[in-house]
């Protein structure tokens, strides 16, 4: 296949990063193009996504806020020969409010915004223990810790409320990101 290019871009709202992929023609049939990302100054590529069809677009929605990101694409043709792109510019973004999404389709996603009331709570497994000849009962203390924290958040309008609910109900995995 001919050598890919690839454009990325930012998108600050969703706190992801766009990838478009562009195959010119080649020799080869395209069967199909890969995504690799690697952290800006390191070596190793991590494959991101792979079976995305022809001139495609990829959100990377699995970024940290404020690292800086490199991306390549590799256009593999049906002969399984490829070609790799050049390595895009750097990429970033940061990420404002809290988002919840589901982790099978980082699509569907409620951003939260964080309200300073927090609190916090942290108990044993205790007991108290009368003994006979002991006038006050003895603590004693099992191996069980409990820790929770509470925190609260600002829906912006109904809308978001709803979508907020409908993910709840959706009983999948859910991905808590915030900047």
């Amino acid at each position: 296949p001919a050598k890919p290019q690839i454009f990325v871009m930012s998108n600050e709202r969703r706190g992801s990063i766009e990838i478009n992929i562009i195959n010119g023609a080649g020799e080869v049939e395209l069967k199909e193009n890969e995504v690799f990302r690697r952290k800006h100054g390191e070596e190793e590529w991590i494959k991101i996504a792979a079976g995305l069809g022809e001139n495609a677009r990829y959100d990377d929605c699995a970024v940290v806020s404020e690292e800086e990101y490199e991306y390549k694409a590799r256009a593999i043709g049906v002969s399984l020969g490829y070609q790799d792109s050049d390595v895009s510019g750097i990429a970033k973004v940061k990420i404002r409010h809290t988002q919840l999404a589901n982790t099978a389709d980082f699509t569907q996603y409620i951003e939260l915004i964080y309200n300073p009331k927090r609190t916090r709570n942290f108990s044993f497994e205790e007991e108290l223990v009368h003994f006979a000849g002991r006038k006050k009962p003895v603590v004693e203390r099992g191996e069980q810790e409990d820790a929770n924290m509470m925190l609260s958040f600002i829906v912006r309008d109904h809308e978001d409320l709803e979508k907020l609910i409908d993910l709840i109900k959706q009983r999948e995995t859910i991905l808590l990101r915030d900047g």
